[in-house]
């Protein structure tokens, strides 16, 4: 749909204002200070032909027949105080009603990447209809969950587990932007209403806690910025499916470069694995710095990843592996501070190196946290028994070992460890994926977070954890 030209919001307030001074000082208004004592109840201010030469270019969902059967349900909206108070506040909330949704030309939020960020995991009834389902609607763009659940309960709908009747009904539409308008303060000290009308507004609510935002955060790229955000909401809501909400652990990322996975680092597949990942350390991890692998037939150590560097950490450590140079030795290209020469790392898997690699790190560098592993790998497993006997011997040390194929390829000893008697705790998940790119985050995360709960609570029994 092409988007077609919308009125300002000054141009609205204009045409409003116009109206309001024509319908002040006509005959009518003349008539109205003759009126007796005991006047009727004001009329709406605005007329229907009024409301269509405001906005001539508006969804037609919006009637103006819904208007005015929400403004029925607020009879102190536009009714309250002199002729010209009525008209100010009439105006000022059309013109906020233009300004939220383009002259009426949206009824819905357009940016569907946000839409679960509105989802308050701390309020007591959650998201019933879905983490993504409270994005902005009507004619004020309602959103969040427990704004949802607010004008529900003020207008006798269940709005929390049916948020789409906002787009469905004008008058709820409209209800909803009234409610909000007569009874929220928003980021101010008092209600639309009141400022219009003069009333002395509540004392200040305090402020929700804003959501903290991880070291370095600040310093990203506004689209990665808001994509951390999102990424982080939805690992949160993954945590509290399992009851870890406000739990802390290290967080290491191990990227397979074997020369299988050329194609996958090729296409940004891997990169963009590495930056989801992110997230999971940014909410994870006290300070957001995240430990990271890379291997093929050696592993090697890559620079820590720090959340503010995460654009320049991708671009420079996410490679895959190169053949070693046989017989005369070419002269290496030139590479920046901290990155690894890609053909040391080689070509093979030798998924069992770089297991003990990290185990080694993690007994150098004991910390009083737990130590979850992402560990992600396209198979092609040829060393199951040396594979299991590093996880095994890690059975007693305080890691969990996540593991994520790339693909349907032969992951041994991997798909069926589970399983295997013998050890003191489960230290190990698995799961594949045809097409990582294709799988949404909210279920990336929630199959990448669904058995570390379980062994942080059978570590914790058996004494693994303290």
């Amino acid at each position: 749909m092409s988007r077609r030209a919308t009125p300002t919001v000054a141009a609205v307030l204009a045409a409003v204002t116009g109206l309001v001074l024509t319908l002040l000082t006509g005959p009518a208004a003349a008539h109205d200070r003759h009126r007796p004592h005991h006047p009727p109840k004001p009329a709406f201010p605005v007329s229907e032909r009024q409301f269509e030469r405001m906005f001539p270019e508006r969804d037609p969902f919006f009637t103006y027949e819904g208007l005015r059967e929400a403004a029925d349900a607020f009879p102190a909206f536009a009714r309250t105080g002199s002729p010209v108070v009525r008209h100010q506040e009439a105006a000022a909330f059309l013109a906020n009603v233009s300004h939220e949704t383009g002259g009426l030309f949206y009824k819905v939020a357009q940016n569907e990447e946000t839409y679960p960020i509105f989802c308050d995991t701390t309020q007591p009834y959650g998201c019933p209809a879905g983490t993504d389902a409270y994005y902005g609607r009507g004619a004020i763009m309602l959103s969040w969950n427990f704004n949802y659940k607010a004008a529900g309960d003020h207008l006798g709908l269940d709005l929390l587990n049916n948020p789409w009747l906002v787009e469905e009904d004008p008058a709820v539409a409209w209800m909803t932007a009234l409610w909000y308008w007569n009874t929220q303060s928003g980021p101010g000290t008092m209600t639309g209403h009141d400022a219009m009308t003069g009333r002395p507004g509540p004392a200040p609510r305090p402020a929700p806690p804003a959501r903290p935002q991880t070291r370095g955060e600040e310093l990203l790229p506004a689209d990665m910025g808001e994509r951390l955000s999102l990424r982080k909401q939805q690992v949160a809501t993954s945590l509290r499916k399992g009851g870890l909400t406000g739990v802390t652990a290290r967080v290491i990322l191990v990227l397979d470069a074997s020369g299988s996975m050329s194609g996958l680092y090729a296409k940004g597949t891997v990169a963009r694995v590495a930056e989801r990942m992110a997230a999971v350390a940014a909410l994870l991890d006290d300070d957001g710095t995240m430990q990271a692998w890379t291997f093929a037939t050696r592993p090697a150590r890559l620079p820590d990843l720090h959340l503010g560097e995460l654009p320049e950490w991708l671009r420079l450590h996410v490679r895959v592996g190169q053949l070693g140079v046989i017989g005369r030795k070419k002269r290496p290209k030139s590479r920046a501070d901290g990155q690894v020469d890609m053909r040391t790392v080689g070509i093979q898997n030798e998924e069992q190196k770089v297991i003990a690699d990290v185990r080694a790190y993690v007994r150098d560098h004991p910390v009083p946290l737990p130590t979850l592993v992402l560990f992600f790998s396209d198979g092609g497993v040829y060393r199951s028994k040396e594979i299991e006997r590093e996880l095994r011997a890690a059975a007693d040390e305080p890691v969990f070992w996540q593991f994520v194929g790339l693909g349907r390829s032969h992951y041994g000893v991997l798909e069926y460890f589970d399983t295997l008697p013998g050890r003191t705790v489960d230290n190990v998940g698995f799961f594949a994926v045809d097409d990582v790119d294709q799988v949404a985050d909210p279920e990336l995360y929630d199959r990448l977070l669904s058995e570390f709960p379980l062994w942080l609570g059978a570590a914790r029994e058996a004494g693994v954890l303290r």
